[in-house]
């Protein structure tokens, strides 16, 4: 009796798991924020050579089948420089909530009214919510895609100046002994 009494328990335990995991539906990731994470060398204007850096969140996390950099088909987000598609890459990352895309300024970009984000530029690669492969993604930014971002222009024939470095450090006070007194100034 007591074996029987176990078996009933356990075959209701296992039944009771299969049934509630198989009444959960899982619900498709959705975007949930775009932004612009970088910020151009001078005012808002990026240069020959500068990464422009995106940032797309979804609202749970996301998994990227094989990788963001696939050879046969890359995933990328599209954005809108003056009047070219540009394609920005995707970092790779795995079960992460946001993704980050960039791409490198070329000489022949310009944009004079801020860069563009469609509501559809998420394109090529596979996304799946992480914890369920068998379920896409969502790759629409809806609301959240950019239109003009007056912070964000492209000027190709700039080339942003070198920040400055540092070549050497010297001190130029008196030292007495190797030894700086308690309130004694130190130049620099």
């Amino acid at each position: 009796m007591t074996r029987t009494l176990r078996f009933t328990a356990v075959l209701l335990a296992v039944l009771w798991t299969v049934v509630g995991r198989e009444a959960v539906a899982q619900t498709a990731p959705a975007v949930s924020g775009v932004t612009i994470t970088s910020i151009p060398v001078v005012g808002d204007t990026y240069g020959v050579g500068e990464t422009i850096r995106v940032d797309v969140t979804w609202d749970d996390f996301i998994g990227t089948q094989l990788s963001c950099v696939a050879a046969s088909n890359p995933l990328t987000l599209v954005v809108r420089i003056g009047s070219t598609d540009r394609n920005f890459a995707c970092q790779d990352a795995l079960n992460v909530t946001t993704l980050t895309f960039t791409y490198t300024v070329v000489a022949a970009d310009s944009d004079t009214d801020g860069i563009s984000i469609a509501a559809s530029a998420v394109t090529g690669g596979t996304l799946i919510l992480a914890s369920d492969s068998s379920v896409a993604a969502g790759r629409a930014l809806g609301t959240h895609a950019i239109t003009n971002s007056a912070n964000h222009k492209v000027d190709g024939s700039q080339t942003p100046p070198t920040a400055p470095t540092v070549s050497g450090v010297a001190i130029n006070s008196p030292i007495v002994g190797n030894t700086f007194e308690r309130n004694e100034a130190i130049d620099v």
